[in-house]
């Protein structure tokens, strides 16, 4: 039979775990049926004494199982059902939270591959006691991964719900503490472990499966459709290079959203010097070629100040960003990918009127500049202009900003050399 002690211990264990596979179908690896109701207790075939000390191994969807005292299983099951997660990145609970890290730099990703190398159980590094807030780094199994279970996001060979390199930024603290008391403390947490070791890190959201393993790549198709693949002619060319770079440095900050963005911006800003160029050079070759240039009197060289001097309205970046997206990139094929408060974007067709495509155009170029600057400056030097793109959107503004940033350098690239204004 299996046996209680202290016996007053019964009760509260077979509740805890009942709560536990109530939540997230929790078993346990050698009594995966002694959370049902009929389970006997008493039959004379189990040999087992239930202490606070006792472990009991389960499994949360990812190799191996985990191990966990009778004590950590009451305090468990009472904990689960008062947290919450927060958008795949943070795991809280009433008395704990674990905020989910990426490695952004060279020291951050070798201390990850050591780990990937020689994972150990989950110690708690860099720990540091801010008020009633205690804070350390931490790896593998969370409660993050119960949660990952229970809403059924894993696949126990391709998709475990943690790994043990898996990082996250552990907050301790007394039951009934506010969120923003502990939470404007992580940032502090991650400046301190990067001043002491170099190392970088940021929260970041664990990829859904659809993101790692799309329908249209499944495991038997995914290499055959990329070496079918076939690349367009390599770019070069004066600058080439070193817009190509800015691009190669935008793409590499996927893990910040808002620098991932103004990497893209840069991009565009790069060909907007020789955009201008261009454009001015056009504009004042188009006058020299008229008539009036074979005889030239007052009049046309006052015309043709004016011609040189509304020029300047592009060395405003604002101007010359709406300039860059109106020659370098085809609006139709952005339309796709606007986001949602992009309307006029998002409604333009090929059949489009003038005046529907100016609309789009002013709107995507506007909130391009505007967040831009937003996320450039610091907020106590910005004043909001009503363009910004609303946090929400971001990803899709992102990702509309990557398609014209690769429209920006194909046209640089095929740009008249001696035109172009480049490093």
């Amino acid at each position: 039979m299996i046996s209680f002690e202290p016996s007053s211990l019964k009760d509260p264990f077979i509740a805890a775990i009942r709560a536990l596979h109530a939540f997230a179908e929790i078993t346990f690896d050698e009594w995966e049926h002694i959370h049902e109701d009929d389970f006997d207790f008493d039959n004379d075939d189990l040999e087992l004494t239930v202490t606070p000390e006792t472990v009991f191994s389960f499994s949360v969807g990812a190799d191996g199982s985990v191990d966990a005292t009778v004590t950590e299983l009451l305090a468990l099951a009472d904990e689960l059902p008062k947290s919450k997660l927060v958008g795949h990145v943070i795991y809280i609970g009433p008395t704990r939270a674990y905020v989910r890290v990426d490695s952004t730099n060279g020291a951050a990703h070798r201390l990850v591959n050591h780990l990937m190398q020689y994972a150990s159980p989950t110690p708690r590094r860099f720990e540091v006691t801010a008020g009633d807030v205690t804070l350390a780094m931490v790896n593998g199994y969370t409660p993050f991964a119960i949660h990952m279970l229970k809403e059924g996001e894993y696949d126990r060979d391709t998709y475990p719900t943690y790994h043990d390199h898996d990082l996250f930024i552990e907050a301790r603290y007394p039951a009934g503490t506010r969120e923003d008391a502990w939470r404007i403390l992580v940032p502090a947490f991650l400046f301190e472990v990067n001043e002491r070791t170099g190392m970088a890190f940021t929260p970041t959201p664990r990829p859904e499966y659809a993101e790692i393993w799309p329908e249209e790549y499944d495991a038997e198709q995914y290499l055959p459709q990329l070496d079918a693949l076939r690349l367009r002619p390599l770019m070069t060319g004066p600058g080439t290079e070193s817009l190509l770079r800015l691009y190669e440095r935008a793409t590499g900050r996927e893990n910040d959203p808002e620098q991932h963005l103004v990497g893209y911006v840069k991009v565009m800003e790069y060909v907007s010097a020789t955009v201008v160029n261009t454009e001015r050079n056009v504009q004042v070759r188009r006058r020299l070629l008229s008539q009036r240039a074979l005889a030239p009197d007052a009049g046309f060289i006052r015309d043709l100040v004016q011609l040189v001097e509304a020029q300047r309205l592009f060395k405003k970046d604002s101007e010359a960003l709406r300039l860059t997206v109106e020659t370098c990139c085809d609006l139709v094929e952005l339309a796709p990918h606007a986001p949602p408060h992009q309307k006029a974007l998002a409604a333009l067709k090929e059949a489009s009127s003038a005046a529907d495509r100016k609309k789009a155009l002013d709107a995507f170029a506007g909130t391009l500049s505007a967040t831009r600057n937003m996320f450039s400056h610091a907020k106590a030097n910005y004043t909001l202009t009503g363009e910004e793109c609303p946090e929400a959107e971001l990803p899709k503004l992102i990702e509309c900003a990557r398609l014209a940033a690769q429209q920006c350098v194909r046209w640089f690239a095929h740009s008249d050399v001696s035109l172009r204004i480049a490093d």
